[in-house]
């Protein structure tokens, strides 16, 4: 386009000493493309295009958009043939910057203006800004767009100046959050955007201190144990954490997590004991590191107590019990323990749940007036090194005074029915038998309520025939009973 043209001050024609009142006929040049703004460093920023296509340019001309002026002004003049420009005056790290390029054709005649061509498309530099939330381990990074032909961004994650990450994000994304950041390290980020023309672009490189208390990495529930007390409760966390502040939360059955207690741990230990729960149902516990915003940063896997049920059908006894919770990786084994009234002892061990018990076999052991039991499980596996052991509540079961005495009995030495003695489901606190014959003469007396009559009187045995019985015992229920009866010998 050939046209008559005025021109007022300008920095660029004044650097070419043109004489800015003169007029002369041009052709307007076409603009340069350009094709990549980027922030290889924070220091600068790099441009590059590709040349117009007109003929005779002699210089082409970078632009910058004033935010001050609100408007585009030249700030460079270069060589024709270059295609790169490093722009240095820095503010990449506070703003996005934006570019174009003009090319210009040098005067017809000496003294005329010159000819320059429309600014070219404008590229904006990627602009990263970076929001730390310490209180959800969170940072939050956000950059304006690139270009239209954007076909993918990727963020470059650096720990302490060493990268160890990268995310790739589709075009249409320009924000990102890194959660679940470590406390107390140095972060860098960088934006790359790839184009469908083969170029790739840098933003500025935005350092982050997460300068924060170093929540635990894990917390272990140890146990949920029942104790005189209540429900004693421990919770064992990663020894690394700055955090000593927790909060304990209990539910039942399906219910929602309640909060019961803020707690403080001692070296990485939390301890409570739950005075209000009922221990007869299964109460559920879990721990929470609570960080400097007063939020929970990590949960413990829960734990619960053991409750112990008994039943008796016919002679058995039979007892069940639920699994405490667990971490997966650990493994539970149970030993039942029995107090017939002289105290607890290991009566058995198993993995299962369930245990049933034969009355009859431990009768002889009854001294009290009730059988008590209770159930300590022993964890092996913990992933932590913390094997736990946790008992259930205490359960009893008060037997029937039973005393059965035999009629008969035959002392001819086959193995048979050769011993006379009463049969008690308990054993007698106070214990006297007496055997006599018809005529009321003593042949057999004894206190212990172990020793059985062979049927003999003073070494010889006795002729078939009927005796007499005398039983007085005390129970340990404390009830003293006196029976009589009669006891037939025969061979």
């Amino acid at each position: 386009m050939i046209r008559k043209r005025l021109y007022i001050v300008s920095l660029l024609f004044s650097i070419l000493n043109i004489n800015l009142f003169s007029q002369v006929d041009c052709v307007d040049p076409l603009p340069p493309e350009l094709t990549l703004v980027s922030v290889p460093d924070s220091a600068f920023v790099e441009l590059r295009w590709n040349l117009s296509t007109s003929t005779g340019i002699s210089a082409n001309i970078i632009y910058q958009y004033d935010t001050i002026q609100y408007g585009w002004r030249a700030i460079d003049t270069i060589n024709p043939e270059i295609t790169r420009y490093v722009f240095r005056n820095g503010g990449t790290e506070r703003d996005s910057m934006s570019f174009r390029v003009a090319a210009f054709i040098s005067p017809i005649v000496e003294g005329g203006q010159g000819c320059p061509s429309k600014l070219s498309n404008i590229l904006n530099t990627m602009f990263l800004s970076a929001k730390t939330d310490t209180c959800n381990a969170k940072i939050s990074l956000k950059w304006n767009p690139y270009r239209e032909d954007v076909t993918g961004y990727s963020i470059v994650v650096s720990k302490n100046n060493i990268i160890y990450e990268t995310i790739t994000l589709p075009p249409d994304n320009n924000n990102y959050a890194l959660t679940n950041i470590d406390a107390n390290l140095k972060y860098s980020f960088l934006i790359r955007a790839s184009t469908k023309s083969g170029t790739f672009a840098t933003s500025n490189i935005v350092k982050v201190f997460t300068r924060m208390k170093q929540p635990p990495l894990w917390i272990n529930a140890d146990f949920a144990s029942i104790i005189d007390d209540g429900i004693s409760l421990s919770f064992t966390s990663d020894p690394s954490s700055d955090i000593n502040k927790y909060i304990l939360e209990k539910r039942t059955n399906n219910s929602d997590w309640i909060k019961t207690a803020d707690l403080t741990s001692v070296n990485g230990n939390v301890g409570f004991i739950d005075k209000e729960s009922d221990k007869t149902i299964i109460n559920y516990y879990r721990v929470a590191a609570i960080n400097g915003c007063k939020l929970p940063s990590i949960y413990s896997n829960q734990t619960s107590n053991i409750v112990l049920n008994l039943d008796a059908t016919n002679e058995n006894l039979n007892l069940r019990w639920n699994q405490p919770e667990r971490l997966t990786q650990s493994v539970l084994f149970y030993e039942l323990y029995l107090n017939p009234g002289t105290g607890f002892y290991n009566l058995s061990s198993t993995r299962d749940t369930s245990y049933a018990l034969d009355l009859s076999g431990i009768t002889h052991l009854v001294t009290g007036n009730e059988v008590c039991f209770y159930i300590k499980a022993s964890e092996s596996g913990n992933p932590f090194g913390i094997n736990s052991q946790i008992n259930s509540e205490i359960v009893c079961y008060t037997p029937d005074e039973v005393i059965t005495v035999p009629t008969l009995f035959t002392p001819n030495n086959d193995g048979l029915n050769d011993l006379f003695s009463p049969v008690f489901s308990f054993t007698p606190s106070e214990y006297l038998l007496i055997v006599s014959d018809r005529q009321g003469k003593v042949i057999f007396e004894s206190r212990d309520s172990f020793e059985k009559w062979d049927g003999a009187s003073v070494g010889r045995k006795l002729n078939e025939g009927v005796y007499l019985w005398k039983l007085k015992v005390k129970s340990p229920s404390g009830k003293n009973i006196l029976r009589t009866g009669t006891i037939t010998i025969t061979y």
